[in-house]
């Protein structure tokens, strides 16, 4: 790979990359952020050893600059796509169905795109005995009376190993 002394000075800029001791460090960065992070081939171009190469790729100063490199290139990607999107928008060469579905990703990826929101609703209705079970295992767990958790007049009783809601109006159970 033939390295651009102009990305190559725009990339020093970071400081990260700035903080690295060595134009030769800063180098081997940017070739292994620009070759599809290949290690060997950055360290060989950069006339390290790829045994030095793997070193350096353990170093935090190191990944440090290769972090904000690699966020540099992510942000630039970003803004080549968006001009490629407007450009393509704003071009009467393109056929209208073109234009507009260039129009929609612009405005996507810029939020004004449809939103889609999800609601699930997760319901599940207690029987009486299951609610009465439920306030028994909760009184001795906290070792509170039961009468005292739900009110004397809702406490169950068992009756043939069945619990069973001691309201004789059959009404709901609520805890």
């Amino acid at each position: 790979m033939q390295l651009s002394q102009e990305n190559f000075a725009d990339a020093c800029d970071i400081k990260e990359m700035a903080d690295l001791p060595s134009d030769r460090m800063r180098e081997f960065v940017w070739l292994y952020a620009h070759n599809g992070q290949n290690v060997r081939l950055a360290a060989i171009e950069c006339g390290y050893s790829e045994r030095h190469g793997w070193n350096l790729i353990k170093r935090q100063d190191v990944t440090d600059a290769l972090q904000a490199i690699s966020k540099r290139l992510m942000h630039g990607g970003v803004l080549l796509a968006i001009n490629l999107a407007l450009s393509i928008m704003n071009d009467p060469t393109f056929s209208g169905g073109e234009r507009l579905k260039a129009a929609q990703i612009v405005l996507d990826r810029g939020g004004f795109g449809p939103q889609s929101n999800h609601h699930v609703k997760v319901e599940k209705v207690l029987t009486p005995e299951e609610r009465a079970a439920m306030a028994v295992g909760i009184s001795e767990k906290l070792g509170i009376p039961l009468e005292k958790l739900i009110g004397p007049n809702r406490a169950p009783a068992i009756e043939g190993g069945r619990l069973q809601v001691a309201d004789a109006d059959d009404e709901e159970f609520d805890i």
